[in-house]
């Protein structure tokens, strides 16, 4: 079923109108996965007769899809590379509770269903192809004890934690290649949380963290599984927390500037360099967008995009970024309106880039 163009989303172009220029396009609801080149973005809302269903909005043709056929609704999230397959749950059975489904675009939707035992289920993260899954369990539909597993057309599902003592664990993301999948977890009916990594080959393994910091969250892999991102926090304060980068065992940290707090990272780019989520500003209700990048640290999305030359319309707030692009130019998400957003920046000349990471340096010096 497909919208009128009009009613799928309202564009503003915030530069030259040239092929080239920033674009910051508004759609109903927050935007929650992508393609490999934002053009086709994923996303949950009410659709006619239906209170809530996975919504696939195409931004090049002007049109959307919702995933009706055969569930009554379904939450989606990531998208494949070129958009055809998302992964999410949707009620099943009798009664009905939520299982894990890959969803498809032209409606050949395939249940994955959960682990014997268990009472629900949902997929998380899905590979650029679409033939790998990943997701979790739900021992009792509450999200405390919770079994990470992954999934395959040729494998069925494979559970991946209990052998390796990880129970009450969740799946946040899967490489673009379908070799890594990275989460978090702890004890069965535990509180804490350890992010750990499946690969391919290799198995399952927790990652490290720094000295006096625990609760790390890892959130989101690059698409050759090769950099881990997520956030941690301060034993001693747990109001302090950090952005993480894991390449192999080298472990970066990026410490949040003045006046930002509690950092959550959701999605990464393709390099594994441009890290994407939200921030918390104390006084302020709500979080509010935040860029990362290895240059330049911890942003505002407000400034980042602003800095590339796309400036916000007037009254609009970027809330949380869910999704990035493979080349790190493109961002989806929600904004303090209720709607949802894709905006595209240029590739920025190299004078540019380092006028940027002056300006950033200048701030951090005199903070």
């Amino acid at each position: 079923m497909r919208l009128p163009p009009a009613l799928v989303a309202m564009v503003f172009v915030t530069s030259a109108a040239v092929a080239e220029g920033p674009r910051f396009t508004q759609v109903p609801h927050a935007v929650r996965g992508m393609n490999l080149d934002g053009t086709i973005v994923s996303a949950n809302g009410p659709y006619e007769g239906y209170s809530g269903t996975g919504l696939i909005y195409n931004l090049a043709q002007g049109t959307v899809t919702a995933i009706t056929n055969p569930p009554a609704w379904a939450g989606i999230g990531p998208l494949t590379s070129l958009g055809g397959y998302a992964a999410g749950g949707s009620p099943t059975g009798t009664p009905a509770s939520t299982q894990a489904y890959r969803f498809s675009i032209d409606g050949n939707h395939t249940l994955i269903g959960k682990r014997p035992g268990t009472a629900s289920s949902g997929a998380t993260a899905i590979s650029g192809d679409g033939n790998v899954v990943a997701g979790y369990s739900d021992l009792s539909q509450n999200g405390v004890n919770i079994f990470p597993f992954r999934w395959t057309p040729q494998s069925g599902r494979q559970e991946i934690g209990p052998a390796n003592g990880l129970l009450g664990g969740d799946v946040r993301d899967i490489s673009r290649d379908g070799t890594t999948i990275v989460g978090t977890g702890g004890p069965l009916g535990g509180n804490g949380s350890l992010g750990w990594v499946w690969r391919e080959g290799s198995g399952f393994s927790f990652l490290p963290t720094l000295p006096g910091f625990e609760g790390t969250l890892a959130s989101a892999v690059s698409a050759d599984g090769s950099i881990i991102v997520g956030t941690s926090r301060q034993i001693s304060n747990p109001a302090v927390r950090l952005v993480l980068r894991w390449i192999g065992d080298d472990l970066l940290a990026f410490p949040l500037p003045p006046g930002l707090v509690n950092p959550g990272i959701e999605d990464v780019s393709d390099d594994g360099n441009v890290m994407v989520g939200g921030v918390v500003i104390p006084g302020v209700a709500g979080s509010w967008g935040m860029i990362c990048t290895p240059e330049l640290g911890i942003m505002l999305a407000s400034e980042y995009l602003a800095m590339h030359g796309l400036t916000l319309p007037e009254g609009v707030g970027i809330r949380r970024i869910y999704a990035v692009s493979a080349d790190g130019m493109t961002f989806g998400g929600s904004l303090s309106t209720g709607a949802g957003f894709v905006a595209t920046i240029p590739a920025p000349a190299t004078a540019t880039l380092l006028a940027a990471a002056g300006l950033v340096a200048a701030r951090r010096r005199r903070g």
